[in-house]
């Protein structure tokens, strides 16, 4: 009966903890990202640029507004010092 209990133990444990995470996909990641975007800046943002040339980086946000597309930049560095 010891024996019957412990295998029992043995099995329900290795069942419970042995199951893992699922990791999100490449996707999940990006709607994510862009949807979190869209409720800060209050727009319906579907893409993201990340520029570098030289010492600046730009950081642009595409949004949709009145069915056209824009474009705004919402960072800019030079030379390590954060502009906007």
């Amino acid at each position: 009966m010891k024996k019957l209990i412990v295998i029992l133990f043995l099995m329900l444990s290795s069942l419970t903890f042995s199951q893992t995470k699922k990791e999100p996909s490449l996707d999940e990641k990006i709607n994510k990202k862009l949807d979190s975007l869209s409720v800060l800046y209050k727009k319906k943002v579907f893409g993201i640029s990340i520029r570098e040339h030289g010492d600046t980086i730009t950081k642009t946000i595409q949004y949709v507004k009145n069915n056209k597309e824009y474009s705004e930049v919402i960072f800019l560095s030079i030379k390590g010092k954060r502009i906007k």
